[in-house]
């Protein structure tokens, strides 16, 4: 997904350009159609009880430890925890929303970097983007009656 403010009919994507927001100017959001795709070949899931089941399962944890020990081997610091598995394309729309100016002016730190609960909960920035779209799935959770722990793992509570 690309945030910016220029028309998205003709935009050529570069970092950092426009450099500052430019709040005279209507903001778009250019869905890019293979992570669209991404949520299509998974129904659109939502954040409801079923998915919180799939993410808790025994699979999903291996999985997940799978997916992460070839992300270490790659170098990758992107490592994924049992609550990234809760993200939907509403959380992805608050992360895209929180760009803008009326949102929040936020960015992507570390640069372009921070898409993960573990990346959010080092950063601790109120100016990254996923931190809004982590805590939005968080909170989700706790009226749900679910606490969610540092390492990103969640478990019920009474």
């Amino acid at each position: 997904m690309k945030m910016g403010t220029e028309s998205s009919a003709a935009r050529v994507y570069r970092v950092g350009v426009p450099p500052v927001p430019q709040p005279h100017l209507p903001y778009t959001i250019d869905v890019c159609w293979s992570f669209t795709r991404q949520f299509q070949d998974r129904q659109f899931p939502r954040l409801n009880d079923d998915l919180i089941s799939e993410v808790t399962s025994v699979a999903f944890r291996e999985e997940t430890e799978v997916l992460n020990e070839q992300l270490r081997k790659q170098g990758n610091k992107q490592l994924l925890s049992c609550i990234d598995g809760l993200k939907t394309m509403g959380g992805t729309l608050l992360h895209e929303l929180t760009h803008t100016h009326l949102g929040g002016d936020t960015r992507d730190l570390p640069e372009g970097e921070c898409y993960s609960w573990k990346c959010v909960v080092a950063a601790k920035s109120v100016r990254n983007a996923d931190s809004f779209a982590m805590l939005g799935i968080a909170l989700e959770l706790w009226s749900r009656n679910y606490m969610v722990n540092e390492d990103g793992t969640f478990e019920k509570f009474e």
